[in-house]
This record gives C-alpha cells, structure tokens and sequence, in this order.
C-alpha cells in the first residue's frame, strides 16, 4: 500500500509545483508598480504597464499634486531558468535602450550596463534627505561598464557616472556644471571619486570610502566662482569649512552614514 501512495504524492507534489510556477510566471507587471511606490513614497509609479513580473514594459512615472508626469519607458525580461544554462537571466531597457544585463556563470552573477544620458532629477526628489529638497536638475549617463558578484553575493566592478546640465532652484545663474564619479566596488567595500572640470562654474572633487559596516571616510572639497561658494557656505552652516584659498571642505575619519 505504501509503495502505491509514494507515485500518488510524487504527482501531487509535481502538480503542486507546475501550478505554482504558472502563478510566479503569471505575476502582472502591476506588483512592480507596487515595490515602487511602497519604497519611492509613492513619488514614483510604473503606467501603461503590460505583460508579467518576468516579462513586460510600462512607463515609469512621477506623481506629482498636478498629476503624474512622464519619465522614461521601462522594459524588462527575467529568465530565471538561465542559472541552469549559463545565459542572461536578466535584461533591462530604459526608452528601448539596453541598461542592463545579468549573465549567470559557473562563478556566480557577470553584470553589464550602460545608461544613456536620462534626467534624475525624479530619482532625487524621491530621498528624504532635506538636500533632495534643494530643487535638483541633472541629466545623468553611465558609460558600458561590468562587473561581477560570487555566489557569496561578494561583488567587485566599477562604475562611471557623468553628470552634466547640474543646477539647483535654490541658487541663481545657469548650470552648476559637468561632474563625473568613480564608483568602485571590492568584496564589502565602495569607493567614490568625485571630479570636475576646471571650467565648471562650480569645482568639486571628493573621495569617499563606505565600508559593510557603515562606516566611512572621506574628504569633500569645493571651489569656483566666488559668490556661488560663499552662498553655499552659507547653505551647509558649519558642516563645510572656509579655507583660507576661499573653497571649503568637510573631511571626516570612520564616521557613521
């Protein structure tokens, strides 16, 4: 008897799975939608959405008082059966441009990416810092770049991020300037540079190391055109210093994000 309900509970369990699988691939688009207001504060919402969790597109919005506006269209395909065979699990698009792509390897995860230029400034106004207040305009690209993590989720990559056409409503005159950072990532440990050019309105440079823990280092340093660094100083109180050249700087040593 035992041996004729063993087969039995082998097809349960298998219909089981086929039926949850089927529910896990048929996912609407709209559960997207859903992570990102509950984590965006509902600043951010994913329309005109079609197709599933695995496979779909829509268009990422921000909500305003007068109404969402439109950002960029999103399309994104997952393939999670990949991990078996050693192809992208994973694939993104921002306005039909590929943004992403996630290979899986024998070793763990291979990333690839690429954004062209696209404005940020929804992205910003979606932080609570009091600085995600100030106003931000930026259009923000990422040349191709890749990286990868071990099945231990240790990561190890760099990143550049170009940031141009930078301005603020709270200080008057044109754009700020270009800007690029250097993101590096080795196991636990993130690294951040931050350079501009010598003709920007607004001169910064920066070096940052976060670490696991939270802990973190760094020296920030701005200069440029006079009146715009003395109404920043003005701006930031007593977190950022005058030096005697006229530029300030903040520095500090294993403080606490």
């Amino acid at each position: 008897m035992t041996s004729s309900l063993q087969p039995a509970a082998r097809q349960w369990l298998l219909a089981a799975f086929l039926l949850l699988a089927f529910i896990v691939t048929q996912a609407p688009a709209a559960l997207i939608d859903t992570a990102l207001a509950t984590h965006s504060g509902h600043h951010i919402r994913l329309l005109e959405r079609s197709g599933t969790l695995w496979r779909g597109r829509g268009v990422l919005a921000e909500h305003t008082p007068q109404g969402h506006i439109r950002w960029l269209t999103v399309a994104w395909q997952i393939a999670p059966f990949g991990l078996i065979h050693g192809r992208p699990i994973l694939d993104v698009e921002f306005d039909d441009q590929p943004v992403l792509n996630v290979t899986a390897s024998q070793s763990g995860l291979e990333l690839r990416w690429q954004v062209h230029p696209v404005d940020i400034a929804p992205l910003i106004r979606t932080l609570t810092h009091p600085a995600a207040r100030l106003g931000w305009h930026a259009r923000a690209s990422v040349p191709a770049g890749e990286g990868a993590c071990n099945w231990r989720m240790r990561c190890r990559g760099a990143m550049a991020l170009e940031l141009s056409a930078l301005a603020t409503s709270v200080l008057p005159g044109p754009s700020l300037g270009r800007f690029g950072l250097q993101l590096g990532l080795e196991e636990r440990t993130l690294s951040i540079v931050v350079v501009s050019p010598s003709d920007n309105r607004l001169q910064a440079s920066a070096s940052m190391v976060v670490h696991a823990t939270h802990r973190s280092s760094g020296d920030i340093r701005i200069g440029g055109d006079p009146e715009l660094v003395k109404q920043l100083g003005a701006l930031t109180g007593d977190v950022m210093q005058r030096q005697a050249d006229g530029t300030l700087q903040v520095q500090w040593r294993h403080g606490s994000l």
